[in-house]
């Protein structure tokens, strides 16, 4: 079990709006975002007063790599990184704690959180794959193995009761976590890397992507995988169902590729074929995305590319960083984790 650390006060540029929301600024809505990237960079969308504001975090953390953020209601949210680095906040962002290393010389690269206190955390160590479980909203942790043979992990997705985790690992296999079976491998890895994943909240549908356009989806909650299109030959770095049904998905990559992917029969079913574009943010590769049911969304990437869409993706307006770091995650400010 890892402890606690002590807490650790950060500064934010604007304390009015800070964290996952904030009793004496605006409720958060779905509409807002919180943003992390290379070089202890965090940014808060505003989306009442249209801005982009970055967070001032404490000196220590200059020079981390975040690499994931993953926010619970208007109050909770968990940031990871390089060099073991996790944070929590618990009010909004008024303050933080830094969390004891689930285990030293760790990467976090994704983090997932859902009901009942429950968190997941995925990355890799020297010898391959990390994996960890929270109950009690990240204050212990439980690390969670496979064996030896596990590869780097690069995404996990939980459902909303966190009775089901499943990871993407860079050598192209899937795994699937839950309390009887415990973390088992779903497909085995190939040449083809995988590099996120996505999962409705009761469990029924998944997806994941990876390069060279690679999607696959599973309608048995992440056991079986099967091939879909993706209308891209372009890698994809992240992906998220955009529907409370799961027949589709929103995936971003290289070259400023943004894609629909149909992520089920039914989907595929109406003759509408998956969909791709590319070049949006001046070609600038796509590393993260976040969508909401009611067709917001925020995609971050390299060169601190920012966009936002309030139209399901059929127009994108470009917001300024003015930053040129890496952009790796992006989560939401209120509301739920998942649909």
């Amino acid at each position: 079990m890892i402890k606690l650390a002590a807490k650790l006060t950060l500064l934010v540029s604007v304390l009015a709006l800070g964290g996952c929301g904030d009793d004496d600024g605006p409720a958060p809505t779905s509409d807002g975002g919180w943003l992390v990237g290379e070089d202890g960079t965090m940014f808060r969308v505003d989306p009442e007063a249209g801005v982009v504001e970055r967070y001032d975090l404490d000196r220590s953390l200059a020079g981390v790599d975040f690499y994931a953020i993953a926010c619970r209601g208007s109050d909770a949210a968990w940031v990871g990184g390089s060099g073991s680095t996790l944070l929590r906040t618990l009010d909004s962002g008024r303050t933080w704690e830094t969390l004891d290393a689930i285990e030293s010389g760790v990467t976090i690269r994704a983090i997932a959180t859902a009901a009942r206190d429950i968190v997941f955390a995925v990355g890799e160590r020297a010898s391959g794959g990390m994996m960890a479980r929270s109950e009690d909203s990240g204050q212990t942790w439980n690390a969670i193995d496979a064996g030896a043979s596990v590869p780097p992990f690069t995404d996990v997705t939980t459902t909303a009761d966190g009775s089901i985790a499943l990871l993407t690992g860079l050598d192209g296999s899937i795994w699937r976590w839950d309390e009887t079976s415990g973390l088992v491998m779903a497909i085995g890895g190939g040449t083809v890397a995988l590099r996120s994943i996505s999962i409705n909240a009761d469990g029924t549908r998944a997806v994941a992507v990876g390069d060279l356009g690679r999607a696959l989806a599973s309608d048995d909650g992440g056991r079986s995988w099967n091939a879909v299109p993706s209308a891209t030959t372009n890698d994809l770095f992240a992906v998220q169902l955009a529907a409370i049904t799961g027949d589709e998905a929103v995936a971003v990559g290289a070259s400023g590729t943004f894609a629909r992917i149909r992520a089920s029969d039914a989907a595929r079913a109406t003759g509408v074929a998956a969909i791709s574009e590319s070049g949006l943010a001046d070609g600038r590769t796509l590393r993260a995305v976040h969508w909401s049911i009611d067709g917001h969304g925020l995609v971050v990437g390299d060169g601190g590319a920012l966009l936002e869409s309030y139209d399901n993706g059929a127009t994108f307006d470009t917001l300024e960083t003015h930053t040129g770091v890496t952009l790796t995650a992006v989560d939401h400010l209120g509301g739920e984790p998942h649909f």
